[in-house]
């Protein structure tokens, strides 16, 4: 009897440290799941911060890709436009070249027109002078004609009848032209040339002072007894020096030039 109450107590004690044992792991199941539970919080809360993070993170980066596009965009329109306009610009300059280029060719052909025109009218006064030469006994030399008068007249008289006829007293401008008169007269005779107005100016019936060349004799003018005032050509003289100053009044042959 006494065995059995002691074996039942035993028993009991047994139950007691199991019951104990019970809540201690309950406790412990409670705490780790606890634990759990706060990891999961944790884990949960890292994961979404990371996500957060990777999402700014792309979206900074499509901004700056935007960014990149709309710069690259830009750069092409401008470069775009500021090709356009240089287009435009040379366009405008290759358009204003061949206007310029259309209005000197249409100069150029007027100029050709009027140096035909003027060459058709040279030729025919050339060809009338010629047949006045044949008519009436004018002598051409370039674009002048020239009259030997054997009748005599004093210089004054001589150069109002020059003027008479639209002509005046010969003018000679150079060397060609000296020996051209030097070939057609006999003897002597007036030419346009005096200084009637100042003593020592010569000057022509133009109006113009006498200049080069000059054919003066050896020793001329010489205003032998202050008298001589107009000029005569020579033609038994050296062609380079032929031309001698005279008393105006003194009758004698003279040239006309036209």
């Amino acid at each position: 009897m006494a065995d059995q109450i002691n074996g039942n107590v035993d028993h009991i004690q047994r139950f007691d440290f199991d019951e104990d044992d019970v809540y201690a792991n309950e406790e412990t199941t409670a705490s780790e799941r606890r634990d759990e539970m706060e990891n999961k919080e944790e884990e949960s809360t890292g994961g979404d911060f990371r996500e957060v993070k990777c999402y700014r993170v792309s979206v900074v980066s499509l901004v700056l890709l935007c960014l990149l596009l709309l710069a690259i965009i830009i750069s092409v329109a401008i470069k775009g436009t500021l090709q356009q306009f240089m287009n435009n610009n040379l366009t405008q300059e290759k358009d204003q070249l061949k206007t310029a280029i259309t209005i000197l060719t249409q100069e150029k052909e007027q100029l050709q027109t009027e140096n035909n025109n003027l060459t058709q009218e040279k030729d025919q006064l050339q060809a009338t002078i010629s047949h006045l030469n044949k008519l009436w006994g004018w002598k051409s030399f370039g674009s002048s004609l020239y009259y030997i008068y054997s009748d005599k007249k004093s210089w004054a008289d001589s150069k109002q009848h020059c003027m008479d006829l639209g002509a005046h007293l010969v003018i000679i401008d150079s060397q060609e032209e000296q020996e051209f008169i030097l070939e057609r007269i006999k003897t002597r005779a007036w030419i346009g040339l005096s200084d009637l107005e100042t003593e020592g100016v010569w000057k022509w019936v133009d109006g113009n002072n006498l200049g080069k060349p000059r054919f003066w004799m050896q020793g001329e003018p010489n205003d032998q007894d202050g008298g001589e005032d107009c000029v005569e050509i020579i033609a038994s003289q050296k062609p380079l020096a032929s031309w001698k100053d005279h008393v105006c009044g003194i009758t004698k042959n003279y040239i006309c030039e036209i």
